[in-house]
């Protein structure tokens, strides 16, 4: 077998790539409004973001860094600059402020040649809160920056976050942050959510601030409770999971408008994705059989697929999708699962036979067996049948496999 056909495995050198392509196919559907962020609030027994810790921080501080930088900060920054009190202050020393030549003029009439100049100077206060929570928000960028850069496996990988860890930390050698020092201010930041939300018709500058913040905390790492973390032999059995997931929604997202229902994990019942067709949504299941709660044929077997579609129309029906991380040995077991599941999920709650509501079972492997580089059907299509099909999604990049693009087309038939 060779390396290229091979499943992905602890310590494997493909992975860090893998890793950069889920990273690179999140941020493309962030950035097209697809999906939301955080991506995930709490730990579950879902495959989650969040427990691919480098992953998770690499795509909180490049998604938000940015705005940060380029849109937060300097807006504060221009308030700050058009803010403050004027005040008039008389010398006798070259002035390091601008000369009030009236005041100095006026005072002056009738005296002698040394009389003092007048001089203004603005005054600011800028330690309040809000303040100190820009500082905050700042440091922590930095720090989050150094934390992601360490933990970067490729010179593509550092570049990005070595750029906004030397931006934030620029920025916080210069005025006015470099007057706040790391532990001031705590009891400051507790009510700087109060005083924007007051102030924010006077001072709209800091709204994002605060929406942002929000938004950095939420994305924290989120404690698993009593769940382990992640077992690093089970990293390439998720990052081939989610790459499957975000790979079909980008390739649903080239037909359809596509929004993100709710976060990952989680106990909901409702969709992850949700994409607008013209015969109505086509909803997403992540990680839940809910919409098959009812309908077991065998109710203590719990096991349920990765994905589940539901296709739009007046009668509900589905489209299972799996992702195996198996090698070639394993594809008939994998696809005897997926028959497994066409029965268990082939009932109403009343016991009665509704197979015809779930269309087809269909299995993404990273390696091929008799696939080919297309969809594979393993039996002839028949009206009022269930099909059962599988195809390559290779871990990288390549062009030759084309099965995704062609599991699209078989349900742009039938929406």
């Amino acid at each position: 077998m060779s390396r290229a056909d091979a499943p992905l495995r602890a310590g494997d050198e493909r992975l860090p790539a893998v890793r950069a392509r889920l990273f690179l196919l999140v941020r493309s559907l962030w950035k097209a409004g697809m999906v939301q962020v955080p991506l995930t609030l709490e730990p579950s027994d879902v495959p989650s973001f969040h427990l691919l810790h480098p992953l998770w921080q690499r795509l909180r501080v490049e998604l938000l860094g940015e705005q940060l930088l380029r849109d937060i900060l300097p807006a504060i920054e221009r308030h700050l600059a058009s803010e403050g009190d004027l005040r008039r202050e008389e010398s006798t020393l070259t002035p390091n402020a601008p000369v009030d030549w009236p005041a100095t003029w006026r005072r002056g009439l009738g005296r002698p040649a040394d009389a003092p100049l007048v001089t203004r100077r603005w005054e600011r206060n800028l330690h309040l809160p809000e303040n100190y929570l820009a500082h905050r928000a700042l440091r922590a960028l930095a720090q989050d920056s150094d934390v992601a850069l360490h933990s970067a496996t490729s010179p593509e990988e550092a570049a990005p976050l070595r750029r906004l860890r030397e931006q934030a930390s620029r920025r916080l050698q210069r005025p006015p942050w470099h007057s706040f020092r790391a532990d001031d201010g705590e009891v400051l930041l507790r009510e700087a959510s109060e005083r924007i939300r007051r102030a924010l018709p006077q001072r709209p500058a800091y709204g994002p601030l605060l929406a942002w913040w929000q938004q950095w905390q939420n994305w924290q790492q989120p404690s698993p409770g009593n769940q382990p973390l992640l077992d690093p032999a089970l990293e390439p059995d998720w990052l081939f999971e989610l790459l499957f997931l975000f790979e079909l929604v980008a390739a649903l997202a080239q037909h359809f408008p596509i929004r993100q229902g709710r976060a990952l994990g989680g106990r909901s019942r409702a969709p992850v994705f949700i994409a607008q067709s013209a015969s109505g949504p086509l909803m997403l299941h992540y990680q839940s059989g809910s919409m098959f709660s009812g309908q077991r044929s065998l109710a203590e077997i719990g096991a349920i697929p990765d994905i589940v579609l539901q296709l739009p129309g007046a009668e509900p029906q589905y489209v299972i999708l799996d992702a195996k991380n198996y090698g070639s040995s394993g594809h008939t077991q994998a696809i005897y699962k997926m028959m497994g599941y066409l029965y268990q999920f082939g009932y109403d709650p009343a016991g009665e036979h509704r197979f015809e509501q779930t269309l087809a079972a269909i299995l993404a492997f990273p390696t091929a067996e008799r696939e080919g580089e297309g969809l594979r059907h393993w039996q002839r299509e028949m009206p009022g049948g269930q099909s059962v099909m599988s195809f390559v999604l290779p871990p990288l990049p390549d062009e030759r496999f084309t099965g995704l693009n062609e599991v699209v087309a078989w349900l742009l038939a039938r929406v």
